[in-house]
């Protein structure tokens, strides 16, 4: 008997919230972006998304499906209902909670549960939630956005050689100008609209406004700079529960004013044209979607040596690594960049040759595409088979 074709995969993109200061919604939507037709996308959140966002998924006829705040039981119905009724094969889950939430929503039906490691998560440091992880995550396929984020995810007792296996490292990739028009960097002279002088040196960093993002490093690092060198200005994309704090302390600081808040961009990779360099502070990040960001608009960067950041950034070659935490080694590698400007060009020009060469969106799309085929066309296929062999299918 000859195999019957399986139509495409219906996959659920699953997360708390959606919104463009996150990287986990931002590459969701590059997937959906650039994916092609090898499975059939929806989007499910807890939260209403930003409008923007909403708009750009609909653009792509994706559909977003709002689940709704309330309890966890709460979540776990409405869930079960949309797998249900919408015929859903795999749902992929990036967080502890979300990975609770579809296995329980999904329990006795054919709709299997991906892990898709975005982080390293901090809960995970806590012995309880690894146990609880590592009881939910059993017989679930698991991908990660990086070897450190793998490293920390894969459960103890779970087959260690999964982590040789290349399609379990699936690294985030950008969508270029051609298919995403909000890629495409603003000229440089376009900065005077928020206050920045044309002839700044101009440092960027966008990041949602949590404490391991390291903001409060960065504000220390240019604090010092500031005081010797007036024509220096930082630009703080995102936002966050911590941003009133640091805005109420830079305030405070002779260097204030020329710290400049935006909020969240849904043009952030916009205003990455008006960067002369890019900081990434944050410690233990899982990927750096915003550092690749710039990467891919040629700005030279200047990370962390914490979590992934060492994996998409090559010191003194792609760009510059520094001490986490270290706000003088931070801004002893900014001074350095600022003062060598032709090296700073160099270092921008090979991030950017870097991420045509590793963090491309298509190629990111394809990689987990074929992730996701693989972890569902084994039980698909199964289910189709004993469905044509049962005498109801005769």
């Amino acid at each position: 008997m000859t195999p019957r074709a399986l139509p495409p995969p219906r996959v659920l993109l699953l997360h708390p919230w959606l919104d463009f200061h996150g990287g986990v919604p931002r590459s969701y939507l590059t997937y959906a972006r650039e994916a092609a037709g090898e499975v059939e996308l929806q989007v499910a959140s807890a939260h209403s998304p930003e409008g923007e966002m909403a708009a750009a998924f609909a653009e792509l006829s994706v559909p977003v499906h709002v689940l709704g705040g309330g309890s966890t039981v709460e979540w776990v119905g409405r869930l079960a209902s949309l797998v249900r009724r919408e015929g859903i094969d795999g749902v992929v889950c990036t967080l502890l909670r979300t990975l609770a939430v579809a296995r329980l929503a999904t329990w006795g039906t054919a709709c299997r549960v991906i892990f898709y490691a975005s982080g390293i998560s901090l809960v995970l440091e806590d012995p309880l939630r690894r146990a609880l992880f590592g009881l939910l995550s059993r017989s679930v396929p698991i991908a990660a956005v990086s070897r450190a984020a793998l490293d920390h995810h894969l459960p103890p007792g779970r087959d260690r050689s999964a982590r040789r296996r290349p399609e379990r490292v699936i690294q985030l990739g950008v969508s270029s100008a051609a298919s995403d028009p909000e890629a495409a960097p603003f000229r440089r002279r376009g900065r005077s609209v928020l206050g920045i002088p044309e002839e700044a040196s101009l440092i960027v960093f966008t990041a949602e406004f949590l404490d391991w993002k390291r903001h409060a490093c960065l504000f220390e690092a240019f604090s010092k700079l500031a005081a010797r060198r007036p024509e220096i200005h930082l630009l703080l994309i995102g936002d966050g529960p911590l941003r009133e704090a640091l805005e109420a302390k830079v305030r405070a600081e002779p260097s204030g004013g020329r710290v400049h808040f935006t909020g969240t961009r849904f043009d952030a990779r916009k205003l990455l044209g008006w960067a002369d360099l890019y900081a990434h502070p944050a410690v233990g990040e899982g990927f750096g979607l915003a550092l690749v960001e710039a990467m891919a608009a040629g700005v030279p960067v200047v990370a962390a040596r914490s979590g992934a950041l060492p994996e998409l950034v090559v010191d003194g070659d792609t760009g510059l690594l520094f001490e986490p935490d270290n706000a003088v080694d931070l801004a002893a590698r900014i001074e350095e960049l600022l003062g060598q400007p032709e090296r700073a060009r160099r270092l921008g020009r090979a991030g950017r040759e870097r991420c045509f060469e590793c963090f491309q969106g298509e190629a990111f799309a394809a990689r987990l595409s074929g992730f996701l085929l693989e972890a569902l066309d084994a039980r698909r296929s199964g289910g189709l088979e004993r469905k044509a062999a049962s005498p109801s299918a005769i």
